[in-house]
């Protein structure tokens, strides 16, 4: 069952992320994404393509976030007070917290880029 539920996760995330890159491909980028550039010759142009890099993976890695949040408030309510299924709600949760943890971290790469190179 957990072996279904992690295979159930990771193809509707890339589902998620292959449809909206589709959607985005066809109408102008949203407030705060910028386009990645084909060449980069100045550090300037590097930290505005690390930004633009780090932007999707904060997004993504918070809806990542949201869906093991679900998931385990979900499995809370329907374990019954299962032992085992309370220890596998509470794994999601960590996974959750390392998400969000690893989108914060993203979004300070470019800041010490940015103090590195220029």
């Amino acid at each position: 069952m957990k072996h279904i539920t992690a295979f159930l996760l990771l193809v509707s995330f890339l589902a998620g992320v292959g449809v909206s890159s589709i959607a985005l491909a066809q109408e102008p980028l949203p407030a705060g994404f910028t386009a990645l550039p084909t060449r980069v010759d100045t550090g300037a142009e590097l930290v505005t393509t690390i930004q633009a890099l780090t932007n999707w993976f904060f997004v993504s890695f918070l809806l990542l976030a949201v869906v093991f949040v679900i998931l385990a408030a979900f499995q809370f309510l329907s374990g019954g007070g299962d032992p085992q299924a309370v220890a596998q709600a509470r794994q999601k949760l960590i996974w959750a917290a390392v998400a969000i943890i690893l989108a914060t971290m993203s979004r300070a790469i470019p800041t010490v880029v940015n103090n590195i190179i220029l």
